[in-house]
């Protein structure tokens, strides 16, 4: 038994390295919104308008309006005077602006982007967003609740008890900016405004935002209910992607076939300008038309404290622009907008960087049966350059960081495996997904453990089992070689035994020759010498000795 003691050690050391698990810990890093809280102007009104310069309602609608009173810096003929307000020189009168490539996120033009404000009915770009990501049906029936039907502000007057679908209630929210569509969308997708609202700050979260805390799903004044230009701009960003908001918030107008409560229809009408009116904005001196060439939505807002509030979507030669404007005026508001998108488009030109399916970085693999795999992106790359006269950017000014976690195999090509980051120098031009190239099997001593579990074995009796297969082979093997030691004795002593015979018949056959040698030898002596005695015939020992030697 001592001789087996070592191999039994070795056994359960490898029994323990077998039984351990190892696990890929990958730490990942958020970010909390900051809750921020901002005082409001006493003596306020709680209504929303968007849209306060004017635009018609539809049957049984309200565009009630805040009573807000003319900005400090406003001049007497109804211009906003920025000569101070805009270090960059655009000329914007709002407080906090922004202006992002859609597809990258590049920042082309920013103001105050990080500050702190009240986003009014912007919000509810947030909760479009949360709706479409959690409700599928859009048919989906929606019983309005009182919470929804009493709701302060901008309305679509849906009454306690009446029935519409999520789509209906999105273009309600989206178009007339319909606080009662918000609450009841909140409450389908919620179950309470409490935890819609917690929805919609990890939501947020999610997307980046550092500066933004929502109370409510349609931004009805509340002093904790804040965010930012840059941190709004993430939300569009994200929200177009979506093909069904798109199409809502480009929309003009939209019909609410009647119902059991409210036979009338609903006309609704879009509050954003930039689509269809037909109305006049003075720019630099210049009348020009509101409706903005390109212009394929968002959202408007406006509270007595949040002022005016636009963010709006447009698209030229290729290049998507989202901006943003947080506490303008109602004079300025699309102003503001105009200049913004038209500093985007006159300024920068969209310019490919890579095409969907290059690679961009190694992926590592735990237990495959390689040890990294390509990452790749599965879209067109491009960036925002500026329309200098200069050359396209070259390739080398770009870098790629992969925000990536191992990958545990197996897994199938085009995985999602994370994002890359492009940077130009040190500025980041935009996150982008990656995915896997390629499929990866399990190695092969993984695809036995996984066996083995499937089995349904407890750890401790694998790890018994293990160790008594490891000695019944070792046993087996010492057996075999014992076996072959025995029959290679008994082959040598065979063949010596057959040697020694061989010796022993050689050596008898040597003596009859020398026998048969003095026969004749004393037979032809005694025919020369007769009378003599064979055994002293002289020669015979001579004979014998000599025969003996050979």
């Amino acid at each position: 038994m001592k001789k087996f003691l070592p191999i039994i050690m070795a056994a359960m050391l490898v029994m323990t390295n077998v039984c351990v698990p190892v696990f890929a810990v990958t730490a990942q890093q958020s970010s909390t919104g900051d809750t921020a809280s901002a005082s409001q102007n006493s003596g306020q009104t709680t209504g929303t308008t968007d849209g306060a310069t004017g635009g018609s309602t539809g049957t049984g609608m309200s565009s009630d309006t805040a009573n807000g009173d003319q900005t400090a810096g406003t001049a007497a003929d109804g211009q906003t005077d920025v000569n101070a307000n805009d270090p960059t020189g655009l000329g914007i009168a709002a407080e906090s602006a922004v202006l992002i490539n859609a597809r990258t996120g590049q920042i082309l033009y920013e103001k105050e982007k990080d500050k702190k404000q009240f986003p009014a009915s912007t919000t509810k770009v947030m909760t479009a967003l949360l709706t479409l990501e959690n409700k599928k049906d859009l048919s989906e029936v929606v019983t309005i609740s009182h919470n929804a039907s009493f709701t302060e502000g901008s309305r679509i007057y849906l009454l306690e008890g009446e029935k519409v679908t999520i789509e209906q209630l999105l273009y309600a929210m989206l178009l007339e900016s319909a606080n009662d569509a918000a609450i009841a969308l909140a409450e389908a997708v919620g179950g309470s405004i409490d935890n819609f609202a917690a929805m919609m700050n990890e939501r947020a979260e999610e997307l980046g935002a550092k500066n933004t805390h929502f109370e409510t799903p349609n931004g009805l004044p509340n002093d904790a209910h804040v965010t930012s230009a840059y941190d709004l701009a993430l939300f569009a960003q994200e929200a177009m992607k979506n093909e069904t908001f798109r199409k809502i918030v480009s929309t003009t107008q939209y019909d609410i076939p009647g119902t059991e409560l409210q036979p009338e229809v609903r006309h609704l009408h879009n509050t954003n300008k930039l689509l269809a009116s037909t109305s006049k904005v003075t720019i630099d001196g210049v009348r020009r038309p509101c409706k903005y060439d390109g212009a394929i939505g968002i959202k408007t807002g406006y509270t007595k404290a949040a002022q005016s509030c636009l963010v709006a979507g447009a698209e030229r030669d290729g290049m998507e622009v989202i901006g943003v404007i947080l506490k303008s005026t109602p004079e300025s508001q699309y102003p503001d907008m105009i200049k913004l998108l038209d500093h985007g488009f006159n300024n920068y030109k969209s310019v490919k960087l890579c095409s969907a399916g290059d690679e961009v970085g190694d992926i590592p693999v735990i237990s495959g049966s390689k040890k990294s795999v390509k990452a790749v992106v599965d879209e067109d790359i491009y960036i925002s350059a500026k329309k200098d006269g200069s050359d396209e950017p070259d390739a080398s000014e770009f870098t790629y960081k992969l925000d990536v976690s191992d990958m545990q195999a197996p897994f199938e090509g085009g995985e999602p495996a994370g994002t890359v980051t492009v940077y130009q120098g040190d500025t980041a031009l935009g996150t982008y997904d990656v995915f896997t190239a390629d499929s990866v099997s399990l190695s092969a001593g993984k695809n036995f453990l996984n066996s083995m579990k499937n089995i349904h074995i407890p750890v401790f009796m694998l790890g018994v089992v293990f160790v008594i297969v490891v000695i019944a082979v070792y046993l087996g093997f010492a057996l075999k070689v014992r076996r072959e030691n025995r029959r290679a004795r008994a082959a040598r002593s065979a063949k010596r035994e057959e040697r020694r015979r061989q010796e022993a018949e050689y050596e008898a056959q040597q003596m009859n020759n020398s026998d048969n040698i003095l026969s004749g030898y004393y037979k032809s002596k005694q025919a020369e010498m007769p009378g003599k005695h064979p055994q002293r015939m002289p020669g015979e020992k001579n004979i014998k000795n000599g025969l003996q030697k050979k």
